[in-house]
């Protein structure tokens, strides 16, 4: 068995009775061809010519051999108990004209059905001898030995493909050169494929055990030499990282605290946004009966007589383009004072909000990444403490030391009051400890005119209140008409 890769320099080599033919290509691209003559030079002086030939690049050597100095034998056996190989060995001694001890031969089994098939190439060994003779007293060591039908077969499937053979190159060497990824029949005596074997894993363990020992040192090396270095280095990075911790520890308190400041600010813009888009887009001939909004996304419950004040409702949510997949829950055909009309429930989820900073830079990896990371948050530190001034100064009542729970709580009943609406249940939550900040909720139902409401939520969830509206629903009852009744949840934050 035996297989070329596609791009080894391989060299083709016939030996006749005058002359010596040899072939060099790499691939499919023939380098060189030449013939030699064995009778106008000695030995010494043909071993000259082909070393000059070959050049000093290393190739694989193929010797052809004619078919004619080939004997061929083809076989199908049935188990019968037998060891299944040695019993294709006994049928083969059978047949052949000559011991299997005369001749240089290579066979291919393979299964077939319940048996096997298989052939067997031989070629007389007293003949291939005297021929690896002369080729090795002219510096030619085959590495492989195959009979021209193989090579002749591989340029035949060439020239299936249309590929034609190269002009004045005879295909036996070429097809010989090509051979690669195919099950070969090799003709190379015994001795030389255990001894090629043989010298391949000597020079394998060989430099395997060079290599290793190389790298070993070098590791070794490479190793001392980088700890020498970073000893100094991480301990100057240490110092360095030590003089700007109280800065950087300050400073990241200040960023949380505006990181929760904006996003209690983008979840209530996005809420007063949604319900202008839904004022203006959904469909006049629509009555809302409901709303539910909280940290997942809306809920809307309505009536239309027609099934296009559904399908626009569904569409106003995609159209605004704040919440993601909106889709219809269901949608019902009911009958009222004989008249039909659909009672139907859309929805849509909130987008996914974009991760905070993460995790204190002291939790980095190495020194080294913490540092880089300290000293990137510094470069940004002005920007930082400006929006944090401003912030203070446009809150101030974020820093007041008296009761800021209660306070806050009658601030959020006045202002309800003051938009018309009445408070029907107040349950305050407590406050929770957060560290940089503290956080009081309030659970309230209240009731009145939605007008009144958007009035209210602009006022009290602005930008810079610190409170966000964790959770509104908004239903219509019967028995209050024209006011709605409301059911939300407030978070405060207080620094």
């Amino acid at each position: 068995m035996f297989a070329i890769h596609a791009k080894k320099r391989k060299l083709a080599v016939e030996l006749g009775h005058e002359e010596v033919r040899m072939l060099l290509a790499r691939g499919e691209k023939v380098e060189r061809y030449q013939v030699f003559p064995l009778g106008g030079f000695s030995l010494a002086g043909l071993d000259s010519q082909l070393k000059n030939f070959k050049g000093r690049k290393k190739s694989e050597v193929i010797l052809v051999i004619p078919r004619s100095s080939v004997i061929e034998r083809q076989f199908e056996l049935e188990p019968d108990g037998e060891e299944l190989h040695e019993a294709f060995l006994e049928k083969i001694r059978q047949t052949m004209p000559v011991s299997l001890d005369e001749v240089s031969y290579g066979m291919k089994i393979q299964k077939k059905g319940r048996g096997i098939s298989g052939i067997l190439l031989a070629t007389p060994l007293r003949s291939l001898n005297e021929m690896l003779k002369i080729l090795n007293q002219a510096g030619i060591f085959p590495d492989e030995i195959v009979s021209s039908d193989q090579a002749l077969f591989q340029v035949a499937q060439r020239e299936e493909r249309l590929l034609p053979t190269p002009k004045g190159v005879p295909p036996d060497l070429y097809g010989a050169a090509l051979l690669e990824g195919h099950s070969i029949i090799s003709l190379l005596p015994r001795e030389k494929k255990i001894e090629k074997r043989e010298k391949e894993k000597k020079r394998l363990l060989r430099d395997t055990g060079i290599l290793f020992m190389v790298l070993l040192f070098l590791v070794f090396f490479g190793v001392s030499l980088h700890r020498y270095r970073e000893t100094d280095h991480l301990k100057r990075l240490d110092n360095e990282l030590a003089r700007l911790k109280p800065e950087i520890m300050k400073l990241e308190k200040v960023i949380s605290t505006l990181e929760i400041f904006h996003q209690y600010a983008e979840s209530n813009l996005l809420l007063l946004r949604l319900m202008k888009e839904m004022s203006q887009s959904v469909p006049g001939e629509v009555v809302l009966e409901g709303l539910a909004w909280d940290k997942t996304g809306i809920r809307l419950r309505g009536t239309s007589p027609s099934y296009s004040g559904v399908v626009g409702t569904t569409q106003s949510l995609a159209k605004a383009g704040l919440l993601e997949s909106p889709h219809l829950e269901y949608a019902r055909l009911r009958e009222k004072e004989s008249r039909d009309f659909f009672e139907f429930e859309v929805s849509a989820d909130r987008k996914e909000e974009n991760p905070r900073r993460g995790e204190s830079l002291w939790a980095g990896p190495s020194t080294q990444e913490r540092l880089a990371k300290a000293q990137a948050l510094l470069r940004s530190k002005y920007l930082y403490l400006k929006d944090y001034e401003s912030f203070k100064k446009a809150a101030p009542e974020f820093f007041s030391s008296s009761d800021l729970m209660n306070d806050w709580v009658r601030e959020l009943v006045a202002a309800l009051e003051s938009h018309g609406f009445k408070v029907n249940q107040l349950q305050p939550q407590g406050m929770e400890d957060k560290g940089n900040y503290k956080s009081g909720a309030v659970k309230i139902l209240f009731a009145g005119e939605l007008k009144g409401l958007i009035a209210f939520l602009y006022r009290f969830i602005s930008p810079n209140s610190g409170v966000l509206a964790e959770r509104l629903v908004i239903s219509r009852e019967k028995s209050q008409k024209p006011d709605l009744t409301y059911e939300a949840q407030f978070s405060k934050l207080f620094l």
